[in-house]
């Protein structure tokens, strides 16, 4: 409906409820919904880097992304590729997934 500010905000709360109960495939969840937002806002690095700690943690954990999202993942790193170019691309990806949790929480706190 075009209120990304409060958006951001409900899955920024998400995003902390889940970390309060330990919860951390929906901190996936959470950076997915973040990186959408930050797409839309042309903040199209951080949005990489959010998609790739999502992918990063989904790997550690053993949660892949359900099929339903991986069509929508996937649309999105291809429309960011094309934002960014390949090479400032896989560099942001390559910064999103060597984060470590924590790390990638405060990104999408930030």
């Amino acid at each position: 409906m075009g209120d990304y500010d409060r958006a951001r905000e409900r899955y920024r709360e998400a995003l902390r409820i889940r970390h309060d109960l330990g919860l951390p495939r929906g901190y996936a969840y959470s950076f997915e919904h973040l990186a959408d937002i930050a797409e839309i806002e042309k903040r199209y690095e951080r949005a990489v880097q959010l998609l790739a700690a999502a992918d990063s943690l989904r790997t550690r954990i053993g949660a892949p992304v359900e099929q339903t999202n991986q069509k929508a993942n996937e649309d999105a790193l291809m429309r960011l590729r094309a934002q960014l170019g390949d090479v400032v691309f896989e560099l942001q990806w390559a910064k999103g997934a060597a984060m470590t949790t924590e790390q990638a929480i405060a990104l999408a706190l930030s």
